[in-house]
């Protein structure tokens, strides 16, 4: 048990420093890997270029990479 914890402690701190370092990075993919693979996010130079809409990220998603997901919401079109 103590592994699982320490793993998911690892995963979730690897969450928040790319939530707070992603654009650092020339390109990011986030992918969901628990049923089949979901490309949930592509960021270029820190800006949202692919992806699904913010309204179908996962709650773990949204609640580990909110500055992401805030990045996403803001480059989506708004309906008129």
């Amino acid at each position: 048990m103590l592994i699982r914890a320490q793993w998911l402690t690892i995963f979730y701190g690897n969450l928040e420093k790319l939530n707070q370092h992603y654009e650092m990075f020339q390109t990011v993919q986030i992918i969901d890997t628990s049923k089949k693979h979901i490309i949930l996010a592509v960021l270029e130079d820190g800006k949202p270029t692919n992806g699904i809409p913010s309204k179908k990220l996962p709650l773990l998603f949204q609640n580990y990479l909110p500055s992401i997901t805030q990045k996403i919401r803001d480059g989506e079109v708004k309906p008129l």
